[in-house]
């Protein structure tokens, strides 16, 4: 949890109503596309008030998997290992000369799902993240080092790692997806594979309408509501059992607070996709009044107004 309003990113979250009609896409490009997506920003943040989130990549030799283990840092400055608690994988996308390097795999979720009863209607097709702030990541989670032995990636207190729309992942098919309104939400760490001192605030969500004016014409969404955090979508909001409760040294875990997806947009895709913008590094959360939100090249969104987009919970969700 953030120490302070300035600290709370809400800025970020209030990017998240964007009406994009076919000018902003080119001429043409509705009539080309063979799908649609739908694009945003993600947010995670490492809580002011609590400890680091550390990974440590290792292999025994260049043809075997990645094992990640999560490094505890302890009240005294000693560490715990977690071992082998899930993988990293090295990316490399075409076209891309930020994203070859080592992710951690299943770091954030991205889902499309049913209003109704939260089943999901869509996933991501996102593989990994770097963590990549520097006190923890030194050479970038292993930049152009397919062949790493080692990596370490990570996120410290008071950092926030952010992805831009349409960035590699940055999106869901929502082609054929019929209208009505869906829960877009963001859940991260949802393996419970890092442990944190609160799971209460992994998941966040905003509430679209998809093709109010019918399917495939714009305006192809509208935001309804903001939920943020989401009521948990976890069993059992207890850490899994090694993570140290009550042991000596005291461990400082990590809080991860998801934010709710940013700066969202509809695209009409054709067989080749437009190249992704580059991403927006690490960066300390926005202050108040701030417009960082509009780094990442989302091709048309606007602030909304507080008549536009309500702030509530919903007043109960099945756990799962």
């Amino acid at each position: 949890m953030e120490d302070g309003a300035a600290k709370r990113a809400r800025p970020v979250l209030a990017a998240v109503l964007a009406l994009c009609v076919l000018g902003c896409l080119g001429e043409g490009s509705a009539s080309a596309a063979t799908g649609y997506r739908l694009a945003f920003g993600s947010v995670v943040n490492g809580a002011s008030t609590e400890g680091p989130t550390i990974i440590h990549g290792h292999r025994a030799g260049t043809s075997g998997p990645m094992m990640a283990d999560q490094i505890i840092l302890n009240e005294d400055n000693s560490t715990t290992t977690r071992a082998n608690i899930g993988q990293l994988i090295y990316e490399e996308y075409p076209g891309s000369t930020s994203h070859r390097h080592w992710h951690y795999k299943g770091f954030v979720r991205y889902q499309l799902r049913s209003v109704s009863d939260l089943s999901i209607v869509r996933a991501d097709s996102k593989a990994g993240f770097c963590l990549s702030d520097a006190d923890y990541a030194p050479d970038n989670c292993g930049y152009l080092k397919p062949t790493a032995l080692e990596v370490s990636e990570g996120l410290g207190p008071d950092r926030t790692d952010y992805y831009s729309p349409n960035l590699e992942g940055q999106w869901i098919d929502v082609e054929g997806v019929p209208p009505g309104d869906y829960w877009l939400l963001h859940w991260v760490n949802s393996a419970k594979e890092i442990c944190e001192s609160d799971y209460s605030n992994n998941a966040a969500a905003v509430k679209i309408a998809l093709w109010p004016n019918g399917y495939g014409v714009a305006p192809y969404f509208t935001v309804k509501q903001i939920v943020e955090p989401f009521p948990s979508l976890y069993a059992d909001l207890s850490p899994p059992v090694d993570c140290g409760g009550g042991s000596t040294p005291t461990p400082k875990l990590p809080d991860l607070v998801q934010r709710a997806p940013s700066e969202l947009s509809v695209t009409p895709v054709a067989d080749t996709p437009p190249a992704p913008p580059p991403r927006a590094r690490l960066r300390r959360p926005p202050r108040p009044g701030s417009r960082s939100g509009s780094r990442g090249g989302t091709p048309c969104w606007r602030w909304p107004s507080a008549s536009t987009a309500a702030r509530s919970t919903p007043a109960s969700h099945a756990g799962g």
